[in-house]
Formats: C-alpha cells, sequence, structure tokens
C-alpha cells in the first residue's frame, strides 16, 4: 500500500516537471528600442514561444489577441494597436509579430512613450496576460 501510494506521489511530481498534461505556457520574447528618433518612424516586434514546443508546438494558434498599448509623455489614455503576425513556425511553436509605428514629431516635445503589450491564451477558455510596462526615450535624431 505505502508503495502504490509513493508511486502514485513519484509519477504525480515527474508529470508535473515534464509538463505532460498540464498544458503548456508561452515565452514572449520583446527587446525594446533602445531609443525612438523623432520624424521617424519605428517598429515593435515580438517573438511568442510556446512551451513545450516538443509536444505542443503545433497549438500556437491558441495565441490570440495580441495588443500593443501605447502612450505618450503627453497623453494620460492608452491607445490600442493590434500586432500583425509575420511569421508562424509551428514546428517549433513560435510567432513573431510586429507593430510599425508612426513617427513621432520632433517639434512634439514627447520625452518618452510608454506600452505593454497583451494577448489571450488558452484552450477552451482563454485567458488574460499582459507584459510589464516598458518606457522608451524619444530623442531628436
Amino acid at each position: 500500500m505505502k508503495r502504490t501510494i509513493l508511486f502514485i506521489i513519484l509519477f504525480f511530481l515527474l508529470s508535473c516537471i515534464s509538463g505532460c498534461g498540464l498544458g503548456a505556457s508561452l515565452n514572449v520574447d520583446h527587446n525594446p528600442p533602445k531609443k525612438i528618433a523623432c520624424d521617424n518612424p519605428w517598429v515593435i516586434e515580438i517573438d511568442i514561444c510556446i512551451i513545450p514546443y516538443e509536444t505542443l508546438g503545433s497549438h500556437i494558434d491558441r495565441c490570440k489577441d495580441v495588443t500593443i498599448h501605447i502612450r505618450d509623455s503627453s497623453n494620460n489614455s492608452y491607445t490600442a494597436v493590434p500586432m500583425i503576425v509575420e511569421k508562424i513556425n509551428r514546428n517549433l511553436g513560435r510567432m513573431d509579430l510586429k507593430a510599425d509605428m508612426k513617427p513621432i514629431p520632433c517639434d512634439s516635445n514627447i520625452g518618452y512613450v510608454e506600452y505593454y503589450i497583451d494577448y489571450m491564451f488558452g484552450r477552451k477558455g482563454y485567458k488574460y496576460y499582459r507584459t510589464d510596462i516598458y518606457r522608451v526615450n524619444v530623442s531628436n535624431k
């Protein structure tokens, strides 16, 4: 009896460690721009990866509604900008997205831009996820 209980506990722990049967998680890779040069267009790019991709990589489609919420130093409210899918690699469970951002006029006196990225991920019911807030300085070229 003790061996059976120990075996069940050991099996459950190994399942948790390997991720089997527990679904997948997402890893969002994003490097904010170092600075934004005024009067120039700029881009925000992210890479989303399902972990573990070995068993669930083909389920990258379970990630949806990837959106940037952005505001500048002259504004108190965020504006939503949908991200565009650039490439999907189902074999590796990866999705590359980007958003082309409008130039910030040099005469606007905007000192920085703040943004965060959110998305929905799930299988039957989707769950909302959100990144930290990023702040990027605007420079006069």
